[in-house]
């Protein structure tokens, strides 16, 4: 059997039955053994539909996938008898790095793919940490996936993938998030994995990628129209021409006068929830009407100054002063989206901002067309079945809607093809001689030379700045007030991480598998104790637990103020609702209401039912990470295990349960951050006061969004547990 074919492939994206989206039409091509190919092609072309397909995580709608190296989903033959399995037909890093993460820590995730190989534990380990090495993540084996930014997600990913050491690696735009140096010693190990018989699929847009395949097909609106060498392409296609030109200004910046500086931070200090300081006395000025580019490693704190300038973030200390509240647009673009249709996604900032009617529909189409997501071609398109780049245009074009006067872009790039890239960096330019003042992150050196200005960020200090602006003299500035919801979006952000705080309490020593029987004890007995005394004492023991944990007792106050108003609604029903018995002592009645002795003891028993769950939960979380979890839960099972019954999907299930609440809680935080950017006012403006009842009108519209988040993240989960070949041998 050839090592893989593609005979007559096409898909389709049918939206509705008046508007389908054809992603690949009559796709043919054959693969062999030891290949390097490229496919390249503008956004939207349909070059991650092909990858998918051929990684077996798409069904076909009509031709073909075959050979040694195509993902068969029925052809291996499940045992009881678990063979190790040293190499898997393929393995596909996906575009979005986010959504390919399964487990708690790094360590945990890069080895996931080998457990699923059957291979001993050590062997597990020593494939993670060797990806993990070739990555530059090693040290950072303990960390929190949840911590990551956006490129180092993007590293672990491809150790994840290069763990299982597949015969056929499939990149989606892998380097897309990763800094140059990283980039380029990434792109060496792979021409070395190809020197050593690798065979190799990767999508990209990067010209250096390119070069170094040995084959490169072009992809046109589901089409190949270009099948052959690199050198070949770049004679007749153009697609690698686009080139970036620095913006004509008419004065230097170090031109200064007293009214030029539109953005001033002072003394910044910030630190990571359950992290290390990052910043520390950082200041900065941004002179008006400039385009400046930062740039730096993965982690270097690009992204959390946006959301400092912007007001997302609370710094610990230190000032930030703006003529106006700066608007930002997020580098996770996904979630960022959160209406069906664009144009109305475009058009929600414009609406919370006061506009209608053909104000509004102009409003949005400018934006639209200026961003490269064309009103007339993209208005009714619906958002989930738009690719990559189409999603970062869109998002691009829901901030431009604002018509703000400083803009911050995070990694506005990214996923995009050189011509779209080209056009929004000219986009950015064009901003800032209309008088807008721009902001953006690049891990792109050209785009960055394009900028007026470049600054170096490196592990939240300024190493190197193109254009020393002194903090001068500045009139008519506002100071940068973190939003009203600043502190719920922390909260949401914080809650993302994990509820598991390192401790050195005597609960935090004791076993995973103690820990589980502990919480098992508390369970058990809340929930059947006899008598209301007996109860009580339990819960008392469950409190004396809970402090031995060292669980911060205002939280726990604090949750269960949460639950206690639906205690008291329960109560009241059935004081409303539930007639005395003929045996019930009555204690108080007034018409049809009456109070008796088994009502109290009934609502004594529903608070202290959920006063001891709430105590033994709250400590087991706090003290247990997430291989504490899944070691404890295999601990417990173990016994099944003799009677041959599989034990690991119900601990990997239990390990999900536990790391998807997390997911939704950054979910929520995501698309509270774009909702609250596309919905505020000026700095002028004094923020309100945060009340119970504008929270409640605050979140009121996250609902939707984060349902439909939900659904898409589960389905994205599975695909993830699929591309790691979880239960497939």
């Amino acid at each position: 059997m050839s090592f893989l074919n593609v005979e007559h492939l096409s898909f389709t994206y049918a939206e509705n039955t008046e508007n389908q989206k054809v992603a690949l039409s009559d796709i043919s091509f054959s693969l062999s053994k030891g290949e390097y190919l490229v496919v390249t092609g503008s956004n939207g072309s349909g070059k991650s539909t092909l990858a998918r397909i051929i990684a077996g995580l798409l069904k076909a709608q009509s031709g073909s996938v075959s050979g040694d190296s195509f993902r068969k989903n029925d052809s291996h033959k499940k045992t009881q008898k678990k063979i190790p399995i040293t190499s898997v037909p393929n393995g596909m890093v996906m575009q979005n790095a986010k959504n390919q993460l399964i487990a708690e820590t790094v360590i945990k995730d890069a080895s996931f793919g080998p457990e699923n190989l059957n291979l001993p534990k050590d062997e597990c380990i020593k494939r993670a940490e060797q990806a993990l090495e070739l990555m530059d993540m090693l040290n950072a084996r303990e960390q929190l996936t949840a911590t990551l930014s956006g490129g180092q997600q993007q590293k672990l990913c491809i150790a994840g993938i290069l763990a299982l050491t597949p015969e056929l690696l499939i990149l989606d735009e892998a380097l897309s998030m990763v800094d140059p140096e990283r980039r380029g010693i990434i792109l060496n190990y792979i021409d070395e994995y190809h020197k050593n018989g690798g065979t190799i699929l990767s999508i990209t847009h990067n010209k250096d990628e390119a070069s170094r395949s040995t084959r490169l097909i072009h992809l046109q609106q589901g089409k190949i129209v270009f099948d052959g060498t690199f050198p070949e392409f770049s004679k007749t296609h153009s697609f690698f021409s686009p080139t970036y030109e620095k913006r004509k200004i008419t004065t230097s910046l170090d031109e200064k006068t007293k009214n030029n500086i539109i953005i001033n931070v002072e003394n910044l200090e910030y630190t990571y929830p359950k992290q290390t300081e990052l910043f520390k006395n950082f200041s900065l000025s941004i002179q008006k009407g400039t385009l400046t580019a930062i740039i730096g490693q993965s982690g270097s704190g690009k992204s959390t100054l946006f959301e400092l300038l912007s007001g997302l973030l609370i710094q610990k200390s230190g000032n930030i002063y703006a003529k106006s509240r700066p608007v930002l647009a997020g580098q996770d673009c996904a979630s960022t989206i959160f209406e069906e249709f664009a144009a109305d996604d475009v058009a929600y900032g414009p609406q919370q901002l006061g506009l209608s009617g053909k104000a509004l529909k102009q409003a949005v189409k400018n934006a639209m067309d200026t961003a490269g997501v064309p009103f007339n071609d993209y208005a009714d398109r619906r958002t989930t079945f738009l690719s990559g780049g189409e999603r970062r245009k869109l998002s691009i074009a829901g901030i431009i809607a604002l018509d703000a006067e400083i803009y911050l872009f995070d990694e506005p790039t990214a996923a995009l093809d050189p011509e779209s890239a080209v056009a929004t960096i000219k986009l950015m330019q064009d901003l800032c001689s209309s008088g807008k003042t721009v902001i953006f992150s690049t891990h792109r050196i050209e785009e960055a030379e394009a900028a007026d200005r470049t600054i170096i960020l490196d592990q939240g200090k300024i190493i190197s700045d193109s254009a020393q602006i002194k903090n001068s003299a500045y009139n008519e500035l506002y100071k940068v007030t973190p939003y009203s919801n600043a502190a719920d979006i922390a909260s949401l952000s914080s809650s993302a991480i994990g509820s598991y705080n390192k401790g050195n309490s005597i609960i935090h020593k004791m076993s995973p598998l103690a820990k589980y029987i502990v919480l098992l004890f508390f369970f058990i007995t809340v929930l059947t104790a006899p008598s209301i005394l007996l109860l009580s004492v339990i819960c008392t023991l469950s409190v004396v637990y809970v402090l031995l944990a060292q669980y911060p007792i205002k939280k726990l106050f604090k949750n269960f103020l949460i639950v206690l108003p639906w205690i008291s609604i329960f109560f009241i029903f059935q004081l409303c609702f539930f007639p005395p018995q003929s045996n019930e002592k009555v204690i108080a009645s007034f018409y049809f209401i009456s109070l008796t002795t088994r009502k109290i003891e009934l609502g004594l028993y529903t608070t202290l039912h959920y006063l001891g769950i709430l105590c033994s939960l709250s400590a087991f979380v706090h003290t247990s990470t997430e291989s504490d979890i899944t070691d404890g839960m295999e601990a417990l099972l173990k016994p099944f295990s003799f009677l041959e019954i599989q034990t690991k999907h119900i601990c990997l299930i239990t390990s999900i349960i536990f790391r998807f609440i997390p997911l939704l809680m950054e979910e929520a935080a995501i698309i509270l951050k774009a909702q609250t950017v596309r919905s505020s006012g000026t700095l002028s403006q004094p923020q309100k006061k945060s009340s119970i009842l504008s929270k409640f009108r605050l979140l009121l519209p996250l609902f939707i969004p984060l349902f439909i988040r939900t659904l898409q993240r589960a389905e994205l989960l599975a695909e993830a547990l699929d591309a790691r070949y979880y239960g497939y041998y």
